[in-house]
């Protein structure tokens, strides 16, 4: 009781700087002694590192960091993945959005990859499905004689706004 009435207020700042000076060797520590091998270490020493509770500013900068190793990771993978879906065919292309999927990449970064790669299959059925109907028209040409019922979809020139009416007008 004989303590009650002692000002501990000049101490309190060492003793916040002290704290924060500990902290930020922690985090360090911990940054410095993980394994970094993988995008699975990069996460699992984020979850650690937020599980400690430390303060915001003294963990935000190491957090940076990671998450921009995480994102460099990520693109790095994606670019892998989707530089091969160039020269692919429609089932190994659809393979290869299946497999990004089931992936862990950050959200922004997959959704990305996913609605581009979405464009690329739509396009390859767009292109077989153009490849058909020419065909088609190929081999009708000499069969059947023209016939004003007879008409052929602009199928890939109406999918890019680029069909004239006189071409759908008969549709």
């Amino acid at each position: 009781q004989a303590y009650e009435d002692v000002d501990l207020s000049p101490y309190r700042e060492t003793l916040r700087q002290k704290k924060e000076a500990a902290e930020k060797q922690e985090i360090a520590s911990m940054v410095k002694r993980s394994r970094k091998a993988s995008r699975s270490d990069y996460t699992s020493l984020m979850r650690r590192l937020e599980e400690q509770n430390f303060a915001d500013e003294n963990i935000v900068p190491y957090m940076d960091k990671i998450k921009e190793k995480v994102t460099a990771l990520d693109q790095e993978r994606l670019h892998a993945l989707l530089d091969e879906s160039q020269q692919m065919d429609f089932n190994a292309a659809a393979a290869v959005y299946e497999q990004i999927l089931d992936e862990n990449f950050l959200p922004e970064l997959k959704n990305s990859a996913l609605e581009m790669l979405a464009k690329r299959l739509e396009k390859i059925r767009t292109d077989e499905c153009e490849l058909l109907v020419q065909k088609l028209q190929d081999e009708m040409r000499g069969t059947i004689k023209e016939n004003a019922r007879h008409h052929f979809y602009p199928a890939r020139k109406v999918m890019l706004n680029t069909a004239e009416p006189k071409e759908t007008n008969a549709i």
